[in-house]
């Protein structure tokens, strides 16, 4: 009981972090109108998918979103080991790659990213997650989100 408990109020915790009213600037207009990396160039690797499960609940894919949206991802750990966030990196795929992690580590725990109100211009825009695990495990997942004005 102790466990799940505990694991309850983190998620608890993990959906009402960014519930403050603001918007967060994940990209800003010139990023998001920055050139798009040449197809294939940022594959994910499949020996990089040994760590925790990254599942993204939302942006769905193949949807159009208004923003300022919501962003939500869970990771759920391998069984015998913690997810490690000194592993977490967020990076939209640009022909340059935007490091965009400091923007959302505060609304990062070890059991995902919850980010209420995130403000990304009108485009398509590429992410890449990377999570670890005490295992030494890691896992990438790129998702797309279509933002419409």
């Amino acid at each position: 009981m102790g466990k799940t408990f505990a694991a309850i109020i983190c998620m608890a915790i993990a959906l009402s972090v960014s519930s403050t009213g603001e918007a967060v600037v994940l990209l800003t207009k010139e990023e998001g109108a920055m050139q798009e990396a040449p197809k294939g160039v940022y594959e994910v690797s499949r020996s990089l998918n040994n760590g925790p499960k990254i599942m993204i609940v939302v942006p769905e894919t193949n949807h159009e979103y208004k923003s300022p949206l919501t962003i939500e991802v869970r990771f759920i750990p391998r069984e015998g080991s913690e997810v490690d966030l000194s592993q977490f990196k967020v990076e939209c795929l640009k022909f340059f790659n935007i490091d965009i992690t400091d923007r959302v580590k505060q609304y990062t725990t070890k059991e995902g990213v919850k980010v209420d109100k995130a403000e990304l211009p009108a485009g398509t825009h590429k992410l890449r997650l990377t999570i670890g695990d005490t295992g030494g495990g890691i896992t990438q997942e790129v998702f797309v989100v279509k933002v419409i004005e």
